[in-house]
């Protein structure tokens, strides 16, 4: 593993999946230390026991996951706080752009523990102080998405110094969002990269689900050896 994106606490768990909301109140008082300024989202919503959950370790994993990432810059800039299927918020967000991209908002990387890692908080009250200037959602995700291009390029950039590689596989659910995968790749492209991705099997779960049958069925075929 080469880079990722800052750890940060995931709120309730799989609740937190469930209800973005949670997330986006948490990680807004992180990037401003206590000072952030009401936004919409916010008004009637509480962050207080999200905040002492998350300090006491309580039912609080760290996530470095993009879709998370996705969900909570989609409710700071007014998406719904609560979703009725997987990836809705992160959905809505990206249709908001209209396939297109802005100017990227500050995104530092640094190493640390032997990982290049992305200053998620950094980027988050950017967003917010954007928010709160009355940027409203299609601006913020053309500029969001802009920043996760050139984010993951950068990363790339760091580990091809340090693995020597010029491949560059794009796999994962974030990569079902043509804007971001079709952005970077012809990002990584331009900077010498070549760029593998997904054409016969999703870059999601499902791509999982068929490599655990791919392997189930070598268990049976080899009698469980």
């Amino acid at each position: 593993r080469a880079g990722r994106l800052s750890p940060l606490p995931l709120p309730g768990g799989d609740a937190a999946v469930r209800e973005p909301w949670r997330v986006a109140a948490l990680w807004h008082h992180l990037a401003w230390e206590g000072t952030a300024p009401e936004l919409p989202f916010s008004r009637g919503r509480d962050a207080g026991p999200l905040v002492s959950m998350a300090q006491a370790g309580v039912n609080s994993p760290l996530t470095s996951s993009c879709g998370r990432l996705f969900d909570a810059v989609a409710v700071l800039s007014g998406g719904r706080g609560e979703i009725s299927y997987e990836g809705q918020a992160a959905v809505e967000l990206t249709r908001a752009a209209a396939n297109r991209t802005g100017a990227a908002y500050p995104c530092a990387i640094r190493e640390r523990d032997g990982l290049f890692e992305a200053d998620v908080l950094e980027m988050f009250r950017e967003v917010g102080a954007d928010v709160a200037r009355g940027a409203d959602m299609a601006t913020v995700s053309r500029r969001f998405h802009q920043t996760m291009i050139e984010v993951f390029a950068a990363l790339a950039g760091h580990a091809r110094r340090t693995a020597g590689s010029d491949r560059v596989a794009l796999s994962g659910g974030v990569f079902q969002n043509r804007l971001l995968a079709d952005g970077l790749r012809a990002r990584l492209e331009n900077n010498g990269f070549t760029v593998i991705t997904h054409r016969q099997v999703p870059p999601n779960d499902g791509g999982i689900a068929l490599g655990q049958a791919v392997i189930g069925r070598e268990w049976l075929l080899t009698g469980g050896h």
